[in-house]
C-alpha cells in the first residue's frame, strides 16, 4: 500500500505535479494527454477529403457505400476525451512550460482548498484509522458501524428471537475462533459470568426472572440427582424448594417412576473427560505463554526492520539521498537516526494506535495456531509500518533541514580548523624535519668542517637568535 490513502495519493500526485508548474515535471503526464485542437485537426483532416462525384449510374457505387459508417463510429471517442480534458474545474487552467509542454496551473486559492479540504483532512483521517485512507478501509469501517446498528436494534428491540440471535452469533463466533485455534478458552463462561453478576448488580428485575429461570434448571437437576441415587429424602427436600420457589410440585410417584430409569452409563465417563481437559488446558496455557514471548520477540524485530526499509528510508527523497551518498556516516547520524527517533516518539504519543496494537497482541496470547499468531505479526508489522509512513511524511521537512544545517555548521568548523592549521608555523615537507634540539643542526660544522674562532662566534649568533 502507499504510504498515504487513496484520496491523499490523488492529491499527492497533483501537489507533485502543480508544485513544478515552471519546469518540466508536467511533461511527463501532459505529454501522454491529446491536446483538443490536435484531434480537432485530424477531424478536419478527415472531413476535409472531397465526396466522390456520383456517376451516372450509381448503383454501380452502392457496395462501396457501407465503409463509410465504420470511420464514423470509430471516431466519436477521441473527441470525448478532448471534451473532459477541456472541462476542468474552477480555478484551474492548462499552460505550457518553456519547453512547449502541456500542463495545468491552480490558482493559490484553488490550490489552498485542495490542500486543507483534500490532502490535509486525508492525512488526519489516515492517522485515525491507523492506516491509509483507501476505499477499503472506509467500506470495511462502514460495514462494521451498520453491523453494530444493527445488533444494538436486535438487543433493543425486546424481541426474544432477535435477541436470541445475537447471543448465538457470539456463540458461533466463538466457537469458529476455538476451532481455528484463535483462543485457547471458551469466552462464552466468562461472559455468562460477568452478564449474571452485572445483570444481579444493576437490574433487580431482570436478575428476579435470571435467577428464577437459573433455579427451575437446577431443581430439575436435583429432581434428577435424587432418582438416580434413589434418595427419597433428597426428592422431597427438593419438591419443598421448588414448592417454595412457586414450581411444580412433583409427588411421590413421580418418584418411583423416575427411581426404576436406568443410570445414565455416560455420566462417570464425561465426568472423566472433563477432569482431564481441564489438566490439558492448564499445561496449554503454560506453553502458549512461552509461545506469546517468542512472538513478541519476532514481531520486535520485524516491525523495526519494515519500519526503516519501507517507512523511513523512502521517506527521504533519492535526490536528498543521492547528494549524502558520499557522506554515508553522517547521512546516518544526522538524518536516518533522528527520523527514527522522531518517528517512534510520535507512535508512542498515539494512544489509540497503541490501543491497536495492545487488542492484536491480546488476540496473539490467546491464539493456539501458529498461523494464527503469524498472520497477527503480519497485521502489527503493517500497522506500524503505515503509522510510521504517515509520521515520517509529517516530520521528515524539519529533519533534512536540520540535517543540511548541521551538515554545513560541522563544515564550516572544519575549514576553519584547517586554515588555522596551514598557518601554524612548522616543517613544509618531509625533508625538513622538525627540531628536536635548541641548537640548530649546522652549529659546530665550520668552514669545510674546521671550527674556527669566527665559526664559533656565528655559531653562538644562531643560536641566540633561535633560528
Amino acid at each position: 500500500m502507499s504510504d498515504v490513502a487513496i484520496a491523499p495519493t490523488t492529491v499527492n500526485s497533483t501537489a507533485d505535479m502543480l508544485a513544478g508548474v515552471d519546469g518540466d515535471q508536467f511533461s511527463a503526464d501532459a505529454a501522454s494527454v491529446e491536446v483538443p485542437g490536435e484531434v480537432g485537426g485530424a477531424d478536419e483532416s478527415t472531413e476535409a477529403e472531397p465526396a466522390p462525384e456520383p456517376e451516372a449510374e450509381p448503383q454501380a457505387e452502392e457496395p462501396a457505400e457501407p465503409e463509410q459508417p465504420e470511420e464514423q463510429t470509430e471516431e466519436p471517442a477521441e473527441p470525448k476525451q478532448a471534451a473532459a480534458i477541456d472541462d476542468l474545474p474552477e480555478g484551474v487552467r492548462k499552460i505550457k512550460d518553456r519547453s512547449g509542454n502541456e500542463g495545468l496551473f491552480v490558482t493559490p486559492e484553488r490550490w489552498q482548498e485542495i490542500y486543507d479540504n483534500g490532502y490535509k483532512v486525508n492525512q488526519q483521517v489516515a492517522e485515525i484509522i491507523g492506516e491509509p485512507l483507501t476505499t477499503e478501509a472506509v467500506e470495511l469501517r462502514h460495514r462494521a458501524l451498520m453491523a453494530n446498528e444493527q445488533m444494538q436494534n436486535d438487543l433493543m428491540s425486546g424481541d426474544p428471537v432477535s435477541q436470541a440471535n445475537v447471543l448465538r452469533y457470539f456463540n458461533d463466533m466463538f466457537a469458529n475462533a476455538r476451532r481455528d485455534g484463535e483462543i485457547g478458552v471458551d469466552p462464552m463462561v466468562p461472559l455468562t459470568e460477568a452478564f449474571y453478576s452485572t445483570v444481579r448488580d444493576s437490574n433487580p428485575d431482570a436478575y428476579a426472572n435470571l435467577r428464577y429461570r437459573a433455579a427451575s434448571d437446577l431443581v430439575e437437576e436435583m429432581y434428577g440427582a435424587a432418582a438416580e441415587a434413589k434418595n427419597r429424602d433428597l426428592w422431597l427436600s427438593t419438591s419443598h424448594t421448588a414448592k417454595a420457589l412457586g414450581m411444580k410440585w412433583k409427588p411421590d410417584a413421580e418418584f418411583e417412576r423416575a427411581a426404576a430409569q436406568p443410570r445414565d452409563p455416560h455420566a462417570a465417563i464425561i465426568q472423566e473427560r472433563d477432569q482431564l481437559k481441564q489438566q490439558l488446558e492448564s499445561r496449554a496455557q503454560e506453553q502458549r505463554k512461552s509461545e506469546f514471548q517468542y512472538f513478541k520477540a519476532e514481531t520486535g524485530k520485524g516491525v523495526r526492520t519494515a519500519v526503516l526499509k519501507d517507512a523511513i528510508e523512502p521517506a527521504i527523497p533519492k535526490s536528498v539521498a543521492d547528494q549524502w551518498a558520499k557522506f554515508p556516516t553522517q547521512y546516518q547520524a544526522n538524518v536516518i537516526t533522528p527520523l527514527q527517533n522522531r518517528v517512534k516518539d510520535i507512535i508512542e504519543q498515539d494512544a489509540a494506535f497503541g490501543r491497536t496494537v495492545a487488542t492484536l497482541e491480546k488476540r496473539a496470547a490467546m491464539a493456539t495456531n501458529s498461523q494464527v499468531r503469524q498472520a497477527i505479526s503480519e497485521q502489527i508489522v503493517a500497522a506500524y509500518t503505515n503509522r510510521a509512513k504517515l509520521a515520517a511524511g509529517a516530520v521528515k521537512g524539519q529533519i533534512l533541514k536540520e540535517a543540511a544545517e548541521k551538515f554545513k555548521t560541522d563544515n564550516q568548523s572544519k575549514h576553519t580548523r584547517l586554515q588555522a592549521a596551514a598557518q601554524q608555523r612548522g616543517p613544509k615537507g618531509p625533508q625538513n624535519q622538525v627540531p628536536r634540539s635548541l641548537i640548530p643542526n649546522n652549529v659546530g660544522k665550520g668552514v669545510n668542517g674546521v671550527a674556527t674562532r669566527e665559526s664559533m662566534l656565528a655559531d653562538i649568533d644562531r643560536v641566540l637568535a633561535g633560528s
